[in-house]
Protein backbone atom coordinates (compact mmCIF):
# COMPACT_ATOMS: atom_id res chain seq x y z
CA UNK A 1 0.00 0.00 0.00
CA UNK A 2 2.79 2.43 0.92
CA UNK A 3 4.61 1.65 -2.34
CA UNK A 4 1.43 2.32 -4.31
CA UNK A 5 0.95 5.63 -2.51
CA UNK A 6 4.52 6.72 -3.25
CA UNK A 7 4.13 5.78 -6.91
CA UNK A 8 0.87 7.68 -7.16
CA UNK A 9 2.34 10.76 -5.47
CA UNK A 10 5.36 10.57 -7.79
CA UNK A 11 3.00 10.49 -10.76
CA UNK A 12 1.13 13.51 -9.46
CA UNK A 13 4.44 15.32 -8.84
CA UNK A 14 5.65 14.58 -12.38
CA UNK A 15 2.66 16.39 -13.87
CA UNK A 16 2.66 19.30 -11.44
CA UNK A 17 3.29 22.69 -13.07
CA UNK A 18 5.78 25.02 -11.43
CA UNK A 19 5.65 28.74 -12.19
CA UNK A 20 8.24 31.42 -11.47
CA UNK A 21 7.95 35.09 -12.48
CA UNK A 22 10.35 38.01 -12.32
CA UNK A 23 10.44 41.63 -13.50
CA UNK A 24 12.58 42.49 -16.53
CA UNK A 25 12.57 46.24 -17.14
CA UNK A 26 8.85 47.14 -17.49
CA UNK A 27 7.75 43.60 -18.35
CA UNK A 28 7.01 40.54 -16.24
CA UNK A 29 8.60 37.28 -17.42
CA UNK A 30 7.09 33.98 -16.33
CA UNK A 31 8.61 30.52 -16.73
CA UNK A 32 6.51 27.37 -16.50
CA UNK A 33 8.06 23.94 -16.01
CA UNK A 34 6.93 20.46 -15.04
CA UNK A 35 8.31 18.97 -11.82
CA UNK A 36 10.76 16.93 -13.90
CA UNK A 37 12.26 20.13 -15.27
CA UNK A 38 10.80 20.13 -18.79
CA UNK A 39 9.20 23.34 -20.08
CA UNK A 40 5.45 23.70 -20.40
CA UNK A 41 5.18 24.32 -24.16
CA UNK A 42 2.07 26.04 -25.55
CA UNK A 43 0.55 26.22 -22.08
CA UNK A 44 -2.26 28.68 -21.42
CA UNK A 45 -1.37 31.65 -19.23
CA UNK A 46 -3.96 33.61 -17.27
CA UNK A 47 -3.07 36.84 -15.47
CA UNK A 48 -5.62 37.96 -12.89
CA UNK A 49 -5.89 40.73 -10.31
CA UNK A 50 -5.30 38.77 -7.12
CA UNK A 51 -7.69 40.82 -4.99
CA UNK A 52 -10.71 40.58 -7.32
CA UNK A 53 -9.89 37.53 -9.45
CA UNK A 54 -10.61 39.61 -12.56
CA UNK A 55 -8.98 38.24 -15.72
CA UNK A 56 -6.60 40.84 -17.16
CA UNK A 57 -4.52 39.00 -19.76
CA UNK A 58 -4.22 35.60 -21.43
CA UNK A 59 -1.43 34.15 -23.52
CA UNK A 60 0.56 31.06 -24.46
CA UNK A 61 4.00 29.92 -23.33
CA UNK A 62 6.75 29.56 -25.92
CA UNK A 63 9.01 26.54 -26.59
CA UNK A 64 11.01 27.38 -23.43
CA UNK A 65 7.88 27.58 -21.30
CA UNK A 66 8.14 31.38 -21.04
CA UNK A 67 5.59 34.16 -21.40
CA UNK A 68 6.29 37.91 -21.20
CA UNK A 69 3.70 40.58 -20.56
CA UNK A 70 3.38 44.24 -19.73
CA UNK A 71 0.99 44.70 -16.78
CA UNK A 72 -2.07 46.80 -17.71
CA UNK A 73 -1.83 50.54 -17.14
CA UNK A 74 -4.28 50.58 -14.19
CA UNK A 75 -2.45 47.69 -12.52
CA UNK A 76 0.82 49.61 -12.82
CA UNK A 77 -0.71 52.83 -11.50
CA UNK A 78 -2.30 51.14 -8.48
CA UNK A 79 0.40 48.46 -7.98
CA UNK A 80 -2.00 45.51 -8.08
CA UNK A 81 -0.77 42.09 -7.02
CA UNK A 82 -1.11 39.79 -10.04
CA UNK A 83 -1.79 36.05 -9.93
CA UNK A 84 -0.23 34.28 -12.92
CA UNK A 85 -1.59 30.78 -13.61
CA UNK A 86 -0.05 28.38 -16.11
CA UNK A 87 -2.34 25.62 -17.39
CA UNK A 88 -0.83 22.60 -19.17
CA UNK A 89 -2.43 19.57 -20.84
CA UNK A 90 -5.05 17.60 -18.87
CA UNK A 91 -5.73 20.60 -16.64
CA UNK A 92 -2.44 20.48 -14.70
CA UNK A 93 -1.64 23.94 -13.45
CA UNK A 94 0.44 26.06 -11.12
CA UNK A 95 0.52 29.73 -10.16
CA UNK A 96 2.76 32.53 -8.93
CA UNK A 97 1.89 35.89 -7.39
CA UNK A 98 3.71 38.96 -8.72
CA UNK A 99 3.63 41.71 -6.10
CA UNK A 100 2.67 45.15 -7.33
CA UNK A 101 5.70 46.76 -5.76
CA UNK A 102 7.97 44.61 -7.93
CA UNK A 103 6.88 46.14 -11.23
CA UNK A 104 5.17 49.42 -10.31
CA UNK A 105 8.47 51.29 -9.96
CA UNK A 106 9.31 50.36 -13.55
CA UNK A 107 6.04 51.65 -15.00
CA UNK A 108 6.26 53.45 -18.30
CA UNK A 109 6.21 57.22 -18.37
CA UNK A 110 5.06 58.08 -21.88
CA UNK A 111 3.36 61.25 -23.11
CA UNK A 112 -0.17 62.05 -21.97
CA UNK A 113 -1.60 59.21 -19.92
CA UNK A 114 1.76 57.47 -19.42
CA UNK A 115 1.25 54.68 -21.96
CA UNK A 116 3.66 53.88 -24.75
CA UNK A 117 3.66 51.31 -27.51
CA UNK A 118 5.69 48.25 -26.37
CA UNK A 119 7.00 47.66 -29.91
CA UNK A 120 8.11 51.26 -30.23
CA UNK A 121 9.82 51.06 -26.86
CA UNK A 122 11.78 47.98 -27.93
CA UNK A 123 12.86 49.40 -31.28
CA UNK A 124 14.06 52.70 -29.85
CA UNK A 125 13.13 56.27 -30.82
CA UNK A 126 11.27 56.74 -34.10
CA UNK A 127 12.11 59.22 -36.80
CA UNK A 128 10.98 62.71 -35.85
CA UNK A 129 10.83 61.90 -32.14
CA UNK A 130 12.44 64.58 -30.07
CA UNK A 131 14.69 63.19 -27.37
CA UNK A 132 14.63 64.81 -23.94
CA UNK A 133 17.53 67.10 -23.31
CA UNK A 134 19.95 65.93 -20.61
CA UNK A 135 19.46 67.91 -17.44
CA UNK A 136 22.45 69.62 -15.99
CA UNK A 137 21.26 68.99 -12.44
CA UNK A 138 21.48 65.20 -12.86
CA UNK A 139 18.83 62.52 -12.28
CA UNK A 140 15.90 63.22 -10.01
CA UNK A 141 15.40 61.30 -6.78
CA UNK A 142 12.49 59.40 -8.38
CA UNK A 143 14.63 58.34 -11.36
CA UNK A 144 17.41 57.17 -9.07
CA UNK A 145 14.90 55.23 -6.95
CA UNK A 146 13.43 53.55 -10.05
CA UNK A 147 16.88 52.63 -11.39
CA UNK A 148 17.90 51.15 -8.02
CA UNK A 149 14.61 49.22 -7.79
CA UNK A 150 15.12 47.70 -11.26
CA UNK A 151 18.73 46.78 -10.49
CA UNK A 152 17.68 45.19 -7.20
CA UNK A 153 14.94 43.14 -8.89
CA UNK A 154 17.44 41.87 -11.50
CA UNK A 155 19.92 40.89 -8.78
CA UNK A 156 17.30 39.16 -6.63
CA UNK A 157 15.58 37.25 -9.46
CA UNK A 158 18.03 34.27 -9.49
CA UNK A 159 17.89 34.01 -5.68
CA UNK A 160 14.10 34.07 -5.63
CA UNK A 161 14.02 31.46 -8.40
CA UNK A 162 16.30 29.15 -6.37
CA UNK A 163 14.09 29.56 -3.30
CA UNK A 164 11.00 28.80 -5.38
CA UNK A 165 12.64 25.63 -6.72
CA UNK A 166 13.46 24.49 -3.17
CA UNK A 167 9.90 25.17 -2.05
CA UNK A 168 8.21 23.43 -4.97
CA UNK A 169 10.16 20.17 -4.56
CA UNK A 170 8.37 19.38 -1.29
CA UNK A 171 5.43 16.97 -1.34
CA UNK A 172 2.29 18.87 -0.41
CA UNK A 173 -0.96 17.70 1.15
CA UNK A 174 -2.58 18.14 -2.28
CA UNK A 175 -0.07 15.67 -3.76
CA UNK A 176 -0.79 13.11 -1.04
CA UNK A 177 -4.56 13.46 -1.47
CA UNK A 178 -4.12 13.18 -5.24
CA UNK A 179 -2.15 9.96 -4.72
CA UNK A 180 -4.85 8.55 -2.46
CA UNK A 181 -7.43 9.42 -5.12
CA UNK A 182 -5.48 7.46 -7.74
CA UNK A 183 -5.24 4.46 -5.42
CA UNK A 184 -8.93 4.49 -4.54
CA UNK A 185 -9.84 4.80 -8.21
CA UNK A 186 -7.63 1.86 -9.21
CA UNK A 187 -8.95 -0.20 -6.28
CA UNK A 188 -12.53 0.52 -7.33
CA UNK A 189 -11.82 -0.59 -10.91
CA UNK A 190 -10.13 -3.78 -9.67
CA UNK A 191 -13.06 -4.63 -7.38
CA UNK A 192 -15.54 -3.98 -10.19
CA UNK A 193 -13.85 -6.45 -12.54
CA UNK A 194 -13.38 -8.95 -9.71
CA UNK A 195 -17.11 -8.79 -8.97
CA UNK A 196 -17.95 -9.28 -12.66
CA UNK A 197 -15.85 -12.46 -12.81
CA UNK A 198 -17.85 -13.93 -9.94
Amino acid sequence: MTACLLLAVSGAQAHRVNVFCWVDSEEVVCESTFAGGGPVKSGRIEVRAESSGRLLLTGTTDAKGRYRFLPPQKAREEAWDLKVTSIADMGHKGSWTVRGGEYAAAKRSGPGNGETDPEAARSGPQAGTQMAEPRGTGASAQEVEQALSRALQEELAPIRKSLAELRRDRISLQDVLGGLGYILGLTGIALFFAAKRR
